[in-house]
This record gives C-alpha cells, sequence and structure tokens, in this order.
C-alpha cells in the first residue's frame, strides 16, 4: 500500500459538497471526512517550548508589555528613532531585532508613521485615540527586573531623556533615583556623539537631538 500523506484543507460550508467531489476524482487521494473538527485549527507547541516548560517571555513574566505597547507608550512623548525603539525592547528583555517588523506592522496599519531615515512617530488619529484613553495608565510598562544601574544603562537612559527633550542638567536629576550618575551620562553622551546617534543643539547648552539614521537596502545587506 502506497504511503499516504495527511494533508489539512479548511473550506467554508457553502463550498464543502464541490471541494469534496473535485478531491474525490483525483487519482491517490482518500478522504477522510471530520465535520466534529470544524473549527480553527489548534496551535502545536514547538519542541523547544515542550522542551524547557514554558515560553521564552509570556510563561516567565506574563506581565511583561508586547512590542506594540513598548514602541506606542515611546512614541507618545513623541518621535523616536530605531536605536531608541530597540534600546527600550532591551530594557524588557526583548529581541531588538523584532523592533523593525513591529513598527512596520503599525505603520501599515496607520498607528504609526515613518517620517525620516529610521524616525517615526503615532499618526495624528492615533495619538489623539490614545490620549483619550488615559495611556499614562492603560499603557504603563512594569519596570524592567534589574533597576541596579550599570554603565550599560546610561546609554539607553540618555537615549530615553533626549527622545523626552530633556536637557543634560534634566538628565543628572533623573538619573539621580536610578544610580546613574553624572560621569556616566557624560560618558553615554561622548559615545553617542562619536557614533553619531546625536548631536548638539546649537544655541542650547546642555540639549542635543536624534540623528535619523540610515536604513540599509536589501542590496546592501546581501554585500
Amino acid at each position: 500500500m502506497a504511503t499516504l500523506f495527511p494533508l489539512m484543507l479548511e473550506v467554508e460550508p457553502t463550498a464543502l459538497g464541490t471541494v469534496l467531489l473535485k478531491l474525490k476524482d483525483l487519482p491517490g487521494v482518500k478522504i477522510h471526512l471530520d465535520l466534529d473538527g470544524a473549527g480553527p485549527p489548534k496551535r502545536i507547541a514547538s519542541r523547544t517550548a515542550e522542551g524547557n516548560g514554558h515560553h521564552p517571555r509570556t510563561k516567565k513574566n506574563p506581565e511583561a508589555p508586547s512590542g506594540k505597547t513598548i514602541i506606542i507608550t515611546a512614541l507618545l512623548t513623541g518621535q523616536k528613532n530605531l536605536t531608541y525603539l530597540k534600546a527600550k525592547f532591551a530594557e524588557h528583555n526583548l529581541s531588538s531585532g523584532n523592533v523593525s517588523s513591529t513598527i512596520h506592522t503599525l505603520t501599515k496599519t496607520g498607528i504609526t508613521e515613518h517620517i525620516g531615515s529610521g524616525l517615526y512617530r503615532l499618526s495624528e488619529k492615533a495619538l489623539k485615540e490614545f490620549q483619550q484613553e488615559a495611556p499614562s495608565e492603560a499603557l504603563q510598562l512594569p519596570a524592567p527586573e534589574n533597576p541596579k544601574a550599570n554603565r550599560g544603562d546610561s546609554v539607553p537612559f540618555v537615549l530615553k531623556c533626549i527622545g523626552e527633550g530633556k536637557t543634560r542638567m534634566d538628565m543628572r536629576k533623573a538619573g539621580e533615583s536610578l544610580g546613574i550618575n553624572e560621569r556616566m551620562i557624560d560618558g553615554a553622551l561622548t559615545r553617542l556623539k562619536a557614533k553619531k546617534l546625536i548631536v548638539a543643539v546649537e544655541d542650547v547648552p546642555g540639549s542635543f537631538k536624534l540623528v535619523p539614521q540610515k536604513t540599509k537596502t536589501k542590496s546592501q545587506t546581501k554585500e
């Protein structure tokens, strides 16, 4: 007897008869009709999930925010670039590689807008809707699991402050409660300026702004 390979088909009730008649006349096809199994297919847990006993994010921390929530909450305070959004993902132990696909989905659905190389903001319609729904409560994110500040925490912190329009003096005050001192802030500013991710605002001492980033084309990525 020839080996048979199971094949799942989802058919609308009105088309069921027509599909069965066409399949019946095809050679090598054996039909098993299960009307009790109608409905959406059940998700099959991956071997990885079965092996470690939990989902890498939702099972470990059910309160963890989704990538969309992180991006929308960040953009409520103004435009942000991809570097800033990736830093926010990292704060909540999410892969920064998912930022581009998540922001693409939000832009496609009209929630966010692409306003320059690597720069995004909430659309006017979305901004009004979120503000009406009291976003400060509805989109409040849980604090990172490890609040202890170290040298690596200073860069995301400074990017966040610049995105919110804070000056260097504002950063010093905000960093006190987080254990981020003036030396760490200055070091982060120096590194970000060297990488050309930020620039100083002319005629406004202690103020900085984000630099639009160039996105790589597919051809550049292959090279």
